[in-house]
């Protein structure tokens, strides 16, 4: 499916009366529309959110740019629980004794600074390993270590974090649409609408656009609650309401 043919299916199904020429088209279209629709979800909504991954570390860098000098060797700290400085990649303060890393990244305690590191191996891609507290005594030093640890594990996360985005976000939205589905077939037997299950099945994916849109891609920016959901029910049913859109059941 090209770019063109896309966004004339995502014109047309915002439309209710471009129905009748959306259900003329084969299943084998509205399949391929429905895994493009959220790919391209998906990338934009990646698009959108990259300021919020790069922000991370030039805020750690803009907090410690205010402290000329901050040296932590000698210094007596006490934490009543672990502190969490960073979640993704975690990064956690935690003065427990005889603590070792388990899911964090950069894991500091009173003697060392335990870190994960990635390395060219097939079997065992992450080493984990440690260095005295002493030699991180100056946190401003430390930080442009941190900062360049960040950016190496979001790049190489990226693939993994979009497959994953896209596979939870296609359950989620085939489990909506197929429920969805559901209801608008027993709500046409209880009116008795005489509507093709065929044809019946391609409104319901086709209507599903507006929500899957302004929930992947917009809903991050702005809390739109059940909003999109709201609109591809009113779409729907304004496309099942008008029977003119559907060709005659025999």
């Amino acid at each position: 499916m090209t770019i063109k043919q896309f966004l004339l299916l995502f014109v047309q199904s915002l439309n209710p009366r471009a129905y009748r020429s959306l259900i003329s088209r084969k299943k084998r279209d509205v399949a391929k529309y429905f895994f493009v629709l959220i790919l391209y979800c998906v990338i934009l909504s990646g698009l959108t959110n990259i300021p919020n991954f790069v922000k991370i570390p030039s805020q750690v860098e803009g907090t410690l740019s205010k402290i000329s000098k901050l040296n932590i060797t000698g210094l007596d700290v006490e934490i009543t629980e672990p502190v969490t400085l960073l979640d993704q990649p975690k990064i956690v303060i935690d003065f427990s004794p005889n603590l070792t890393i388990d899911n964090e990244w950069i894991l500091i305690t009173k003697e060392n600074v335990q870190f994960k590191k990635l390395q060219l191996k097939l079997f065992e891609p992450i080493s984990t390993q440690e260095k005295p507290i002493e030699e991180y005594s100056n946190v401003l030093q430390s930080a442009n270590m941190i900062n360049g640890t960040y950016c190496i594990i979001l790049f190489i996360m990226l693939p993994s974090l979009f497959f994953l985005s896209y596979l939870l976000n296609f359950a989620k939205y085939s489990i909506i649409v197929t429920f969805v589905l559901f209801l608008s077939f027993i709500a046409t037997k209880i009116l008795k609408r005489k509507i093709r299950f065929q044809n019946l099945l391609k409104s319901v994916f086709f209507a599903s656009t507006i929500m899957i849109f302004l929930d992947i891609v917009i809903s991050p920016l702005i809390n739109l609650s059940i909003v999109p959901f709201l609109l591809y029910l009113g779409i729907l049913s304004l496309v099942l309401k008008d029977e003119k859109h559907y060709p005659q059941k025999k």
